[in-house]
């Protein structure tokens, strides 16, 4: 009986332990699974050699092997380089990669195969832009105005400008046709850019108000910079017309079309109409936190639930009882890939749109990709100062402002 005895215990100890091998395989595999290989400078340019940096932490050299498959066109894979790291008392290896694009553009670069210990599985690239050297890049100057304004009535125009290192002075040339004069400086002059950066900075806004109908060209707008290369020039904006309504037509909008009623008596009941009502950004926000809230309450029960089988398992291998052991088995199983789902749910960023443009590149001219609906849900990829590289429901890549977006929650770098 004794030998009986001491044999189930070995047996329960024994299970126990190639269980929790077993459930800390997926744990393991996850944290390997958020591995990405992302530029180690935040902006990569056409012609010079990007470095793209993997650290794996936990992991020897020796243990670390990474095959590249492919790269897209106008893409070369130069070297790579492997070492060992110490990263907060973490041991790790750290590959870095030397990538030269040949031209402008957003980049898919197709994930590496990697052997990490003896686990095989892919890691991804992280999506880059890429620029044209800044050396050679001439500074732009935008105008936004409304298409359409009112005689008589101001409306205001708003001067931007992108690809210089400092600017001095602001211009506008004068114009008879309207009364113009500057509303705000919206940055103190000079004002300077440390490093290059693919965003677009509003500079200053002017207050117009337009003498007669018909079409308003915005009048030269005018500003005094330097480049990277250190040149200082006048850059002046491109033309841009806006249409100019009398104003007795701003009265007939804001009173709005007028209708004759006609009522008819039916014999049977009226059926009423089916409306498609579209969530506001605000609301379709809202709900994506309260969602998000429903997900941690759930995640917790689950967490709780696979303690309990873990418990019916364990009760089932000390009484050899077959269909517990079944039971713990399939239970945890399934509370593990919801576990998986809910968190996958929570971490992800996601923003909702308030009806903004999706381009191909993070600037304001950029390649409009789509026009995005109000409500419209994004996951986040990446982000910068300004911009948030978003994945559209449709799978589109592409950037959208940040002050067209309302955020939910979570982080992009879980992915």
């Amino acid at each position: 009986m004794e030998i009986s005895g001491n044999t189930a215990r070995r047996k329960f100890r024994t299970g126990l332990l190639i269980y929790l091998i077993l459930c800390s395989l997926p744990l393991w595999a996850q944290s390997y699974r958020n591995l990405i290989i992302k530029p180690m400078e935040e902006y990569c340019f056409a012609g010079e050699v990007s470095k793209f940096i993997l650290e794996v932490p936990n992991v020897t050299p020796d243990d670390v092997e990474i095959m590249i498959q492919a790269m897209p066109e106008n893409t070369t894979m130069l070297s790579s380089t492997k070492e060992e790291y110490v990263k907060n008392e973490i041991r790790g290896t750290r590959v870095i990669f030397n990538i030269r694009f040949s031209e402008t553009g957003t980049y898919h670069i197709p994930s590496a195969s990697a052997r990490l210990a003896w686990n095989w599985g892919p890691i991804p690239f992280q999506t880059v832009t890429v620029y044209d050297n800044p050396l050679a890049l001439i500074p732009r100057v935008f105008v936004n105005a409304p298409d359409t304004a009112y005689q008589g009535e101001p409306f205001t125009i708003t001067i931007s400008a992108m690809h210089f290192s400092e600017i001095t002075d602001v211009s506008v040339a004068l114009d008879t046709g309207a009364m113009l004069e500057r509303e705000e400086l919206l940055q103190e002059l000079p004002f300077t850019v440390d490093s290059f950066t693919a965003d677009t900075y509003p500079v200053a806004t002017y207050r117009v108000v337009p003498y007669n109908e018909g079409t308003f060209s915005i009048p030269e707008v005018s500003l005094a910079v330097k480049s990277y290369s250190g040149i200082r020039s006048v850059v002046s904006s491109s033309g841009k017309t806006v249409k100019v309504l009398p104003p007795e037509e701003r009265e007939q909008v804001e009173k709005g079309p007028q209708f004759d009623i006609a009522y008819v008596l039916l014999d049977e009941e009226p059926v009423e109409p089916q409306v498609l009502l579209k969530h506001s950004a605000r609301e379709q926000a809202d709900k994506l936190i309260s969602d998000r809230h429903t997900y941690k309450i759930c995640l917790w029960c689950s967490l709780g639930l696979i303690i309990l089988f873990i418990i019916l398992l364990c009760t089932g291998s000390v009484h050899k009882r077959k269909g517990l052991i079944i039971a713990g088995v399939t239970g945890a199983f399934i509370c593990l890939i919801s576990i998986t789902f809910f968190l996958s749910q929570i971490c992800h960023q996601v923003v909702v749109s308030k009806g903004g443009d999706l381009r191909l590149i993070p600037e304001a001219n950029g390649n409009v990709l789509q026009l995005t609906q109000e409500g419209a849900v994004f996951r986040v990829k990446d982000e910068s100062a300004l911009w948030y590289h978003v994945t559209a429901e449709n799978g589109v890549d592409g950037w959208i402002l940040k002050s067209d977006c309302l955020p939910v929650g979570g982080s992009h770098e879980l992915r």
